[in-house]
Order: C-alpha cells, then sequence, then structure tokens
C-alpha cells in the first residue's frame, strides 16, 4: 500500500468519526462509553474518535486571575534544608 493511500484513508477515517462525534453530540455531552459503543457499532475505532475529539475540542484558556499569578523565585537547593 502507498504512502498515498494510506493519507487517503486516514483522512477518510477521520471525516467519518467527525461527522459522527457531531452527529452524536449535538444534542449535548455524552459519556465517553456511549459514545466509543457506538462508534464501534459504526465501524470507528477508539483511536480515531481520540485524535478527532482533540482537534475539534475547543481549547481552554487560563482565566485572567491564574495567568496574572505572581510567583516568586525559589531559593538555591542547597538551603532549603538546612542542617542544624
Amino acid at each position: 500500500m502507498s504512502t498515498n493511500t494510506s493519507i487517503q484513508q486516514r483522512n477518510a477515517s477521520n471525516r467519518k468519526a467527525r461527522a459522527f462525534l457531531q452527529e452524536v453530540l449535538a444534542g449535548g455531552p455524552q459519556t465517553y462509553q456511549i459514545v466509543h459503543e457506538q462508534a464501534v457499532k459504526q465501524g470507528i475505532s477508539k483511536v480515531t474518535v481520540q485524535v478527532v475529539k482533540t482537534g475539534i475540542t475547543p481549547q481552554r484558556t487560563l482565566s485572567d486571575g491564574f495567568r496574572e499569578a505572581r510567583t516568586e523565585p525559589l531559593p538555591p537547593a542547597g538551603r532549603l534544608h538546612r542542617r542544624r
């Protein structure tokens, strides 16, 4: 099998999985178990669903408070624990 054919098959699998996820999740969140069982019934692998999910999941952003949190430098390692 040529590389081009492999890429075309992968792309077709990803398109099928993307359409599947959009359809299944159109009504709102579903449990992983339900999504996976339905995917298997349609011949979509767990890995393909995971790859597509990662591509369509909105990226989380840090809250402003967390982004602006200040950090203090740690003291040198030798000064963390002093012997008495």
